[in-house]
């Protein structure tokens, strides 16, 4: 998850990471909302235990910059044969959010199942 050329397999974006409590977590990506390039995904990271957590807030897929209520916690258990991948995204203000993120987020997924498996 602080690999941005791991991270380029599945974002892809161009990422970047400062691998620290405060640093920016960039996940790279750009597009435009209603006439309004958006940066998707600059994040701060609020939480990091290398291996173990990492927490970064969120910004809104609009680009309403005064909406960063919501998290992205990434959690990683040591599995003996693997390990296993929690994502939890929280934070919600607007009910509209709630449907627009798992379709997006199940793809990511499915791009960290291929990077892991070397696929």
């Amino acid at each position: 998850m602080l690999d941005p050329d791991l991270l380029k397999k599945w974002t892809w974006g161009n990422p970047t990471v400062d691998a620290k409590v405060g640093g920016e977590y960039r996940y790279g990506w750009e597009y435009e909302m209603d006439g309004k390039k958006v940066l998707g995904g600059p994040t701060r990271i609020l939480e990091l235990v290398e291996n173990e957590r990492l927490v970064s807030d969120w910004p809104d897929w609009r680009g309403d910059e005064t909406n960063y209520t919501q998290k992205i916690t990434w959690l990683l258990e040591d599995q003996g044969d693997g390990t296993l991948l929690t994502l939890v995204h929280d934070g919600f203000v607007r009910a509209s959010d709630i449907s627009d993120f798992p379709f997006g987020w199940a793809g990511f997924l499915e791009g960290i199942r291929d990077v892991a498996q070397g696929v």
